[in-house]
């Protein structure tokens, strides 16, 4: 499936055709596009565009043998261009209509341009950090909607044994079932890190992203509306979100934009969202709702990540004016599924954005153990990427609204009102049970 023309460090390539090999099955085909330095900065479905369904019929006229790809989702309509490259079709959308009348439909996935978390899942002991609150009471009445990978049941996890539940992804590889197929732990790894800072929560864990952990914008928008309760009904008090994407001309999801206007009439909810692993300023969405381009959006947070040492910011986090703060993200342990797994990306033995930061931080960008192509895990793993900072943050304002009955967006607000500060990086959020690895 690969394109002779296409290029970037190997790392994001060969993450690229995890996604084409898992999306493959359901007829996705994925690009990536480009910046003016040739470095990759998105990723989007091949021949297709995402339209308002206010633009359709002038879309419609304007490219040769563009069709509707199917019924109206999410209040926008995917358009097959007709056998023309997306961006040429959408560029050329961009000098005969008005600016954004289309969007290309990204492909919104844990494992963003760079197109992975910050490093692999390594086998790690058997002590979660963070570790598990000892109030066991903390976090009780908060009900959090994790969008992600599913659930995968994990035995002899105290922490995950009551108030989780959620749809579970498919753990085999399809090329070879006895090993664990990629990135199917990570939903039960955020949802791990959630009870362990917030024991009495109710966690909710969507399947919503089943191709290696990515799904296109339109069907993202479309699921989460499907998932959470209909126009009128309370949504829940947390939506946390470990995903998102970059899309080269900075302009926020037009897949989203139905949920995201929902999200703004549900007061009682704040959503929760990844920074990214970028390593860059560049927005990352739906995590740069927070602001301020194009402005601030009210209950949305932004969470950028820690180093293990909690002194810096990860090597591989986002950063920038919309990211709202830090929280730790690199060698952080929790639940994982047993089994075999197998590294795309074996250790080279430096940082992929090397040099690090600063001269004593020893990034972790890269998988581990070096010496060995499969590892077995049994049950836990030690994980780095802003993915696992956003659901720490999530539990803080949960733990936060149980114990003074804010509503979640009060809790946000008044949590980052009184946040540490990081020279150099920003507000940061930090929770007790947390510990330097």
């Amino acid at each position: 499936m690969s394109v002779p023309e296409e290029r970037g460090d190997p790392k994001f390539l060969s993450q690229l055709e995890a996604l084409r090999d898992a999306a493959g099955p359901a007829g996705i085909e994925v690009e990536i596009g480009y910046n003016r330095q040739g470095a990759p900065v998105t990723a989007y479905q091949k021949g297709h565009l995402l339209v308002r369904d206010a633009d359709l019929g002038e879309v419609l006229r304007v490219v040769p043998g563009a069709a509707p790809a199917g019924d109206s989702r999410s209040g926008v309509t995917r358009v097959d261009t007709g056998g023309r490259a997306a961006l040429d079709a959408h560029a050329e959308l961009g000098q005969r209509m008005r600016r954004g009348a289309a969007s290309l439909n990204h492909i919104v996935s844990i494992a963003p341009t760079g197109l992975c978390p910050g490093d692999e899942p390594a086998p790690a002991g058997p002590l979660p950090n963070p570790a598990v609150n000892p109030d066991d009471k903390a976090g009780a009445g908060v009900v959090v909607k994790v969008i992600d990978t599913g659930l995968v049941p994990i035995r002899n996890h105290s922490w995950l044994a009551v108030g989780v539940t959620g749809g579970m992804n498919t753990i085999e590889n399809a090329e070879d079932p006895t090993l664990i197929r990629e990135y199917a732990g990570h939903g039960t790894f955020i949802a791990g890190i959630l009870k362990c800072v917030a024991p009495a929560a109710w966690v909710d864990v969507s399947n919503a992203l089943p191709f290696a952990g990515a799904v296109p914008e339109d069907e993202l928008g479309d699921q989460l509306l499907r998932e959470l309760p209909p126009e009128g009904e309370r949504w829940p008090d947390i939506i946390s979100i470990s995903a998102g994407a970059s899309t080269g001309n900075n302009a926020p999801l037009v897949g989203l934009e139905r949920f995201v206007e929902q999200l703004g009439r549900h007061e009682e909810t704040v959503l929760v969202a990844a920074a990214g692993n970028h390593g860059d300023r560049v927005p990352f969405w739906p995590a740069a709702l927070a602001g301020p381009f194009p402005e601030p959006m009210p209950g949305v947070v932004s969470v950028g990540a820690l180093s293990d040492s909690g002194t810096s910011m990860a090597c591989f986090s986002n950063h920038g004016p919309w990211v709202s703060v830090y929280a730790p993200g690199e060698r952080l342990v929790n639940a994982f599924i047993e089994g075999r797994y197998k590294y795309r990306d074996p250790q080279e033995g430096h940082c992929r954005y090397y040099p690090p930061p600063q001269p004593d931080d020893d990034c972790t960008c890269m998988s581990a153990p070096p010496e060995h192509s499969i590892a077995t895990m049994s049950g836990m793993a030690r994980w780095s990427g802003t993915s696992f900072a956003t659901p720490m943050v999530a539990g803080m304002i949960a733990v936060r609204m149980s114990k003074t009955k804010e509503s979640s967006r009060q809790a946000a607000a008044a949590l980052l009102a009184g946040a540490g500060h990081l020279q150099g990086v920003g507000p940061v959020l930090i929770p007790p049970g947390w510990f330097p690895a």
